[in-house]
């Protein structure tokens, strides 16, 4: 029962793991393989040995990361944690733990848990490759944290850069020195859903040309309405305009005035007319009313809110800390209730 339930703790490290934060102390965990060589179709066995270095009185507890590799080169058959030939057993058999890599090429993801926590280090697990082509890569492993937990079971997490180890390498080619020197800090993390933004409507213009409709008017309200129709291309004109002129065709003006501009050529619709086909309207009819602009709404470009998703990976990773801890009690009362039985 106990193992069942560590392997669901684990499973739910690999989906929904703790979100990092700048608390975590950084460590001195040591990570180290050897470089293998091959030929094109060869399938070749890495070694991978994992030195936890915590502090005097503190068990390794908890660990967590990736690692990363050339997919195009090699393809990941298979994980162990024993080599019966080479006669070595890893450190975290019997215990709460996982692998995976069949869902992203490329990406190994690991997991282990023990609720009293682990001294020993070394031998840590046995990689399966499958030679693609001619190349090299080396073994980038990213996003390790781990946790060191004393014997009141308090719990340190740390952390540790990018490293690289070993590699695979066919004949006249080379393993790259430090594969990780480009690479930063990325914890294991799940996508998060991008927060979408509610576009924001535009200002209704206000400036738009009234149409005189009276054949009698003044040569000076005839020059304002003038003025009013050369400003309104303006602010109306667009690459792909939707909105008709709002400068009606209709307008006319005494003998002595200068008559209005017409409309701008980037128009698509043709409402405009020439003086001589504009009918007279009677001074007893209103006026036009000008056409409504249509609102048009702008696509904002949608931005990640970043308070948004630390609050969020804090919510999750204070759950993930709860249930933990949880565990440990349940555990600790569990073996000693043994020990009395």
């Amino acid at each position: 029962m106990k193992r069942i339930i560590a392997l669901i703790i684990i499973s739910a490290l690999l989906l929904l793991p703790v979100l990092s934060t700048d608390a975590a102390e950084s460590g001195e965990l040591l990570i180290s393989s050897e470089k293998v060589s091959g030929a094109v179709g060869d399938l070749v066995k890495v070694h991978f040995y994992l030195y936890p270095n915590l502090p005097e009185g503190k068990k390794l507890g908890s660990l967590q990361g990736y690692m990363k590799y050339d997919a195009s080169f090699v393809t990941l058959g298979s994980v162990s944690q024993i080599d019966e030939s080479a006669n070595l057993t890893s450190w975290m058999k019997g215990r709460a733990s996982k692998f995976e890599y069949n869902n992203e090429p490329g990406c190994l993801k690991f997991g282990f848990f023990d609720g009293y926590g682990i001294e020993e280090g070394g031998f840590w697990f046995q990689a399966e490759f499958r030679i693609e082509k001619e190349g090299a890569t080396d073994f980038v492993f990213n996003g390790i944290e781990y946790t060191g937990i004393d014997a009141q079971y308090n719990a340190v997490v740390y952390r540790i850069d990018p490293v690289s180890a070993g590699g695979i390498y066919t004949e006249g080619q080379t393993v790259p020195a430090d594969g990780a020197a480009g690479e930063t800090f990325f914890p294991l993390l799940p996508d998060m859903p991008t927060p979408t933004v509610k576009p924001t409507e535009t200002v209704k213009p206000t400036a738009t040309a009234k149409a005189t409709a009276n054949p009698t008017a003044t040569a000076k309200a005839t020059s304002k309405a003038t003025a009013t129709a050369k400003a309104t291309p303006k602010t109306t004109a667009t690459a792909k305009p939707t909105v008709k002129p709002t400068v009606s065709p209709t307008v006319t003006t005494a003998p002595a005035t200068e008559t209005a501009s017409p409309a701008p050529d980037t128009t698509p619709v043709d409402t405009a007319k020439t003086p001589s086909e504009t009918p007279e309207i009677p001074a007893s009819e209103t006026p036009v009313q000008p056409v409504e602009p249509v609102k048009e709404t702008p696509i904002e470009e949608k931005e990640e809110n970043p308070n948004m998703l630390f609050f969020t990976g804090m919510a999750i990773g204070g759950v993930a800390l709860i249930g933990l801890i949880s565990l440990l009690i349940v555990l600790i009362l569990k073996r000693r209730r043994n020990n009395e039985q």
